[in-house]
């Protein structure tokens, strides 16, 4: 009978946490080798009009007001092994397994991590090419209402999204 729960993670039985994607042959895993499922439940956020969904698989799902992040379509393809999600009123951030954040949205600057604008009311900073560069190995993000903040492995942190926000980090 098939599993009625989705699994989440593998873990071999030297307790290496097994890639996201692959064979288990590619993986490392041999004929009679012990395998432990560790298993996941969904998780969701949600914007001030939209909600993101996290899929056992690691896949995203978004629905509700384009504007406020419930159009993803622009970064589909990068949403996969994605492990957090973080919202903000406009848009949301998404951490992928591999440290590498993708984000989208709109008014504050979260559309796809790799334009640049001004919306009404804020003054934004973008993941343009120079701050997109810099979301890697991250290890956890954080929202306030108009901004992101990536935690990266090394102890630094890249913010992004309106000025007022806390979307600069430089100072």
């Amino acid at each position: 009978k098939a599993l009625e729960t989705p699994l989440g993670k593998l873990i071999s039985a030297s307790g290496t946490l097994l890639g996201g994607s692959g064979t288990l042959a590619q993986s490392g895993v041999l004929d009679g080798d012990t395998i432990t499922a560790i298993t996941q439940s969904v998780a969701v956020a949600a914007s001030a009009g939209a909600f993101a969904l996290i899929r056992a698989d690691g896949s995203v799902v978004t629905w509700g007001c384009p504007a406020r992040g419930g159009d993803s379509s622009a970064v589909q393809d990068k949403l996969y092994d994605v492990m957090q999600i973080q919202a903000a009123d406009s848009g949301f951030a998404a951490l992928r397994e591999d440290g590498v954040v993708v984000s989208w949205g709109s008014l504050s600057g979260f559309s796809d991590s790799s334009s640049s604008s001004e919306s009404d009311s804020y003054r934004n900073e973008r993941a343009t090419g120079s701050i997109q560069n810099q979301i890697l190995d991250v290890r956890e993000i954080q929202a306030t209402r108009d901004a992101f903040a990536a935690i990266k492995e090394d102890g630094s942190v890249i913010t992004w999204g309106a000025l007022e926000a806390g979307g600069d980090s430089s100072l």
